[in-house]
């Protein structure tokens, strides 16, 4: 009988780290070389911020005196607005957020507040009723259906309600303002409004958001000051240069009746898309494929004063947080890309891509912060523990990818800096210091959301089900003046 022979594998943890290091090694080219595009993609809108901001600066500001919303009232006509609110779950914020912009607004007898609630959510209702008690100003709108449903539907249940309320009072809304119910509003966005689709004949016009941190949360809510700062100084000012369509970010944006009315006829019957998570993108994506004109502006109060812009309190907590983002991405990157397809010039097919390669870069910042951490653990272990095992060197001094990684470095210092300077000029050093370890937690926020959002859309597609409401619990920010 033939001796068998017995051979015994014997897996050490070293072997493991050895198959770690060699699967993260197989793949750092990749992962450094889609770093570096999205990285000079980021820096071409930079250069192109920077070259508008010194034209601005240094050639136009030489022939024209910057205006500010004070320069607008006595020009602008009075055109009516219909401020629309959909509501839901929101008793603990609606009531004082009416009352302070009716405060606000204390001198605009030409405006009208539609806030819509469902008919299970009574305490909304009445919390809404309250106001509307007080100054007649404020229009409730039950949605005869229980919810939630979707933003959109709420939205267009107030789009009826307004048609309704129009012809009972044989009146006529030029002008449409979308608000949510945790916003501190403006005190001159109407004048801004009504001279950008009054006069300027815009269908369209965003005006900035602020996030203002929750206090308690510097860091978690805090890193949406850093994003809406830098994308409404920087990136929405480059779109609109290159002729791109605008997204609406839903609040402190405003359309004319006419794109409206167009997208009622074009959606088959109402404006906003109920199947959509992000009914304002995607409608105001609709509305530039089809020819409508935009505008951001960004324009002080007074000489003395910040921007005319909507503020307002965002999620503090990771989980919702993270709600909040996975709703964004799946409504801008997976339902946008679906619906919207690649439609456009050259320039708007760029910042379709660069809406939704969100989704990606949050998976391709973690794969990058993870071999950070395991190559700098690594290098850390075998240079102060002589006897530890030793692994290939991760790149050559001089190799073609050590100086992509060189560049990367030095990109990221860049990015780092340019959003540090947004937040400065929107929320002060203090704010901008902190944008600095804030990016870290925005990577960490960005890449779970990106992992929900992946979830939900196969749940949606696997089961048919139209995606719900996933709104978050606000917060309305305090004043000493109202």
């Amino acid at each position: 009988m033939d001796n068998q022979n017995t051979y015994v594998l014997i897996w050490s943890a070293t072997d493991t780290l050895a198959v770690l290091m060699f699967a993260l090694q197989a793949l750092l080219p990749m992962v450094t070389a889609c770093i570096t595009l999205t990285g000079l993609d980021d820096l071409f809108v930079d250069l192109l911020f920077i070259r508008r901001w010194l034209w601005r600066r240094l050639i136009i500001g030489k022939y024209f005196i910057a205006k500010t919303a004070a320069d607008l009232v006595e020009t602008t006509p009075n055109l009516p607005i219909a401020v629309m609110i959909p509501a839901w779950q929101e008793a603990e914020v609606i009531g004082a957020m009416l009352r302070s912009s009716l405060s606000i607004w204390h001198s605009e007898k030409n405006i009208r507040i539609f806030v819509g609630w469902y008919c299970n959510d009574l305490p909304t209702g009445q919390a809404i009723a309250a106001v509307a008690a007080e100054d007649k100003r404020v229009v409730p709108v039950v949605v005869p259906h229980d919810g939630p449903t979707t933003k959109a539907d709420c939205l267009n249940t107030l789009w009826r309600a307004i048609a309704i309320w129009e012809g009972d009072h044989n009146a006529q809304f030029p002008i449409f303002l979308l608000h949510d119910a945790e916003d501190l509003v403006a005190v001159d966005e109407p004048v801004v409004i009504r001279h950008v689709i009054g006069t300027r004949g815009k269908a369209m016009v965003q005006t900035p958001v602020i996030a203002i941190p929750v206090p308690g949360s510097r860091f978690i809510s805090g890193h949406y000051l850093d994003e809406f700062a830098e994308a409404h100084t920087k990136d929405l000012a480059v779109r609109e240069a290159m002729g791109a369509w605008l997204p609406s970010a839903g609040v402190g944006c405003a359309f004319a009746r006419e794109a409206l009315k167009f997208a009622e006829h074009d959606q088959g019957g109402l404006p906003f898309a109920a199947a959509s998570v992000t009914e304002d993108y995607e409608l105001s994506m609709r509305l530039g494929r089809s020819g409508f004109s935009s505008a951001f502006v960004r324009l002080a109060t007074s000489p003395q004063h910040g921007p005319v812009a909507t503020s307002e309190h965002f999620p503090n907590t990771i989980k919702t947080a993270v709600r909040q983002k996975s709703r964004w991405l799946l409504g801008i990157a997976l339902q946008g890309w679906s619906t919207l397809g690649w439609h456009g010039t050259l320039a708007q097919r760029y910042w379709l891509l660069r809406d939704r390669k969100a989704l990606f870069t949050a998976y391709l910042n973690m794969m990058a912060y993870i071999m950070v951490v395991a190559f700098t653990t690594l290098w850390a272990w075998q240079y102060f523990i002589p006897a530890a095992p030793h692994f290939p060197i991760v790149a050559q001094s001089n190799s073609l990818l050590a100086y992509v990684l060189r560049l990367n470095g030095i990109l990221l210092v860049w990015r780092l800096l340019m959003r540090a300077l947004c937040v400065w000029r929107t929320a002060g050093a203090v704010q901008a210091f902190l944008s600095l370890p804030r990016a870290v937690l925005a990577n960490l926020i960005n890449f779970l959301a990106a992992w929900r959002t992946l979830r939900l859309f196969i749940e949606h597609k696997r089961s048919g089900k139209a995606v719900i409401w996933d709104k978050t619990q606000h917060m309305f920010p305090v004043l000493t003046n109202v």
